[in-house]
């Protein structure tokens, strides 16, 4: 028997060729399931985890149990600012105004509060009058019509305030809580209100004050612990204020004298916020809880989903996140690492969602149109009944990398539109569920 050893050759290239082929696309895929997940960074310090961060044009600043860190590449490696010794358990940071226009950056912790003149390379005690140097919260009031600066630090009984950007402290009306939380909002005339989220002897309560701290009234919200507050204008111009409590996500749109339960919201107890424009006028809202990790709601808290692909150590708590660049990061207390996600793959674009307007007769999923393609595709579906309906996609490996659809919607017929700019090219997986109907199909992205 002869061997036409032309054919032997092209035959033996071509096994080794789909082989190539075939571990091409497999590191395609591998690296598409790590981009679109959680991935734990170094450690800023040798113990004491990150409870707090700040962020720069330049870097991303971590407040931690055993001082201050920074960090210029995303977490990747860390340089100490300020040492443990001389401020620990870092709860907090904020910017107050200066009269020559610049700014100072402010860290509370346990020491009391350090001052930077100079963006955080450099760093003074600014305690004079502090009785308690414990301190958990910052927040920083200016005022619209003098030009004034005051600040707030809350401390474990109570808070202080500086007029003098931090030479002097007061005590305010407020001297008989563990303060975890504090922010400022402006009412319809400009003036300023500081709300106090405490622990302890007051079972949690919030409260306000209209006179820049001289005195205090307690709102109807007792929840137990009140750990974090942020603040939005939605598209309609109504502000928001959002709390972090011991049993979940509050809301008040009145400047916080009356509070909702978002029962939508994440069961756990939420522990920090990171607000990030959406850049058509909204906000997504990113919520740390308590042994439930990271959710995102993108519709002004009525809905959440979890995004915690990746992020393993979701028994902790998530006490702090923070947005810089294309990255959302998240440090969890007993680990004490810093973590970090793509927003641009959480953030897959979903530009048309329509309804036709007729009852079809059963459920159905529609194959995308076009598959493969490059970079965007549309989804249809079906659905007899109104309901909760989610459309969720995920990798070969099953990671969640983008959640398409996630509400409540009326019985119809829906087309949605769905825009993988930033997923690499592979196979990938669509599931529609509504109530109890649950569909998968595949899709092609191909480059």
């Amino acid at each position: 028997m002869h061997l036409n050893p032309s054919v032997t050759f092209f035959t033996i290239l071509g096994a080794r060729m789909k082989n190539i082929y075939l571990f091409i696309i497999s590191i395609i895929i591998i690296s598409s399931s790590l981009n679109a997940q959680w991935v734990e960074t170094s450690k800023p310090a040798p113990g004491g985890g990150v409870l707090c961060f700040w962020v720069t044009d330049t870097s991303l600043i971590a407040g931690a149990g055993h001082g201050i860190y920074n960090s210029t590449d995303n977490g990747d490696t860390w340089t100490e600012l300020l040492p443990w010794t001389k401020l620990e358990f870092v709860n907090a940071f904020v910017a107050a105004p200066t009269e020559s226009a610049g700014t100072n950056l402010f860290a509370g912790g346990l020491g009391g509060v350090y001052k930077s003149t100079n963006g955080g390379a450099d760093w003074l005690a600014a305690n004079s009058g502090l009785e308690n140097k414990e301190v958990r919260s910052l927040t920083v009031s200016s005022d619209e019509f003098d030009g004034t600066t005051t600040l707030f630090a809350g401390t474990t009984t109570g808070v202080f305030r500086s007029s003098d950007n931090g030479t002097s402290w007061i005590e305010s009306g407020l001297d008989s809580s563990d303060v975890y939380t504090l922010t400022v909002t402006k009412d319809e005339t400009g003036e300023s209100i500081i709300l106090a989220g405490t622990e302890g002897t007051n079972n949690g309560t919030i409260f306000r004050s209209t006179d820049n701290g001289i005195s205090w009234t307690a709102s109807e919200l007792f929840t137990y612990w009140t750990f974090c507050f942020d603040t939005n204008t939605d598209q309609a111009g109504v502000k928001n204020i959002f709390a972090g409590t011991y049993s979940g996500v509050y809301q008040s749109t009145d400047n916080g004298i009356n509070w909702i339960h978002l029962d939508t919201g994440p069961n756990w107890s939420v522990h920090a916020f990171a607000f990030i424009p959406n850049g058509a006028g909204g906000i997504n809202i990113f919520a740390g809880t308590f042994k439930g990790g990271v959710f995102l709601s993108t519709d002004n808290g009525e809905s959440w989903s979890a995004v915690n692909t990746g992020l393993t150590y979701q028994d902790e708590a998530v006490v702090a996140l923070a947005a810089r660049g294309d990255y959302i990061f998240a440090t969890t207390n007993f680990n004490g690492g810093v973590w970090r996600r793509s927003l641009s793959e959480i953030f897959t674009s979903v530009t048309s969602v329509e309804n036709s307007g007729s009852v079809p007769s059963k459920f159905s999923l529609e194959q995308n149109y076009p598959n493969p393609f490059n970079p965007s595709t549309k989804i249809s579906w079906q659905s007899p009944v109104g309901g909760h309906q989610s459309i969720k996609v995920y990798d070969v490996l099953g990671n969640e990398v983008a959640t398409l659809i996630n509400e409540e919607k009326p019985a119809g017929s829906y087309e949605v539109e769905f825009d993988a700019s930033n997923l690499s090219s592979g196979v990938y997986l669509y599931k529609l569920q509504a109530g109890n109907f649950v569909e998968t199909k595949k899709m092609i992205i191909l480059r």
